[in-house]
């Protein structure tokens, strides 16, 4: 048996045919998810990859043969192609497209020589990258001026105190007082740069929770009523009859409420209201916080959540504000898998309201 199996001609499989140069180059540059334009001397699309169809605002086949200024206007662009085909050297820059700008890297580089002249352009979506970029430097300079402000009114302090006031008693416990609340301050500024970052980038994975709305809420209007009374601001409150259970635990909770209702007691008017409401509504648990204040402009309504962005700068310091606990309530209750959402006019109040999925649907081992 085994010298029968040695004795037998092997199997020879056809060999497929090897795909030609342009065929493979081809595929290859359709592959990629940058976009690449190749260009002829007379300035004529040659080649035009998918990846560049969102760049043209038409699919890139029907680009082929067109002039590449008539699929793309730009300026910038053109006098690129100008340089490079002069220079016969390969450039970069970075430019701006599109009705709602997004900034690309645009590389040109000459064609291999031949019969004819050709400039291949790619495109590199770099509008993440700068968006993050932007971001980052803003908050460094943001959390520079939080922290700079306390710690400016918190030496002062000191320096006043070393230099004979602490000799004086009545006015040695103003600057005292002073150097108290700018050290409380840096704290709650502290405290909640800690929470942004941990609900920024979690750990491991929301473990599933569950509170009674009714029970948390009464907590933190009882914490918050004296700060409201001052202003005479009355809060109501409008729930069901029955246990309304949220999908969040109760520190978090505790959180949102304390952070939504704390706003709006600080832009209310005198004599206003504050109004928290709860319901079911099918699968979802609905949260509202309306109140009768200054309101917040339409312009501003979409950046609200943003870190360290104030409607008013003014009040929000005053107050004591980091600027950071809507940011915050908006962390909590995605991660929860939940939406939060402002609508407000100048003048008339604002409403907050948020949507969870409702604690059973939240808690259920089988849903995704």
């Amino acid at each position: 048996m085994l010298k029968f199996f040695r004795q037998r001609t092997p199997v020879v499989l056809p060999e497929k045919p090897s795909p030609s140069p342009f065929t493979f180059l081809k595929n290859l540059v359709n592959s990629l998810t940058d976009g690449v334009l190749a260009v002829d001397g007379n300035r004529r699309i040659l080649l035009a990859n998918p990846a560049v169809s969102t760049l043209l605002n038409q699919p890139s086949t029907e680009a082929i043969g067109k002039p590449v200024w008539e699929v793309l206007r730009h300026r910038e662009l053109g006098e690129l192609l100008d340089r490079v085909f002069q220079s016969g050297q390969g450039e970069g820059k970075e430019l701006s497209f599109g009705p709602e700008p997004r900034l690309y890297d645009v590389r040109a580089s000459p064609l291999p020589e031949g019969n004819e002249a050709g400039v291949v352009l790619t495109f590199h979506d770099v509008t993440p990258l700068r968006r993050l970029e932007n971001l980052r430097k803003d908050f460094v300079a943001n959390v520079s001026h939080e922290l700079k402000t306390p710690l400016t009114a918190l030496r002062a302090a000191l320096e006043t105190l070393l230099d004979g006031a602490l000799e004086d008693p009545k006015h040695a416990r103003d600057f005292l007082q002073t150097a108290q609340d700018q050290t409380e301050r840096l704290q709650r500024l502290i405290e909640d740069l800690l929470t942004l970052s941990r609900l920024e980038h979690p750990n491991a994975p929301q473990t599933p929770a569950s509170c009674i709305l009714q029970e948390v809420s009464q907590r933190v209007i009882k914490a918050l009523n004296p700060i409201a009374k001052k202003d005479q601001i009355l809060f109501t409150t409008q729930f069901p009859t029955s246990p309304l259970v949220v999908a969040l635990n109760a520190d978090e909770l505790t959180q949102i409420l304390f952070n939504l209702l704390d706003n709006a007691i600080k832009f209310n008017r005198n004599d206003g209201r504050v109004t928290l409401r709860g319901n079911q509504t099918g699968d979802q648990t609905v949260i509202e916080v309306e109140d009768t204040g200054v309101g917040i402009p339409p312009e501003d309504q979409s950046r609200v959540f943003e870190r360290f962005y104030r409607v008013d700068k003014a009040r929000t310091r005053e107050r004591g504000g980091t600027g950071l606990g809507l940011a915050i309530v908006k962390h909590l209750i995605e991660n929860r898998g939940g939406t939060v959402a402002v609508s407000s006019a100048p003048d008339k109040g604002t409403t907050f309201t948020i949507h969870l999925p409702s604690a059973n649907r939240a808690r259920s081992p089988f849903h995704p």
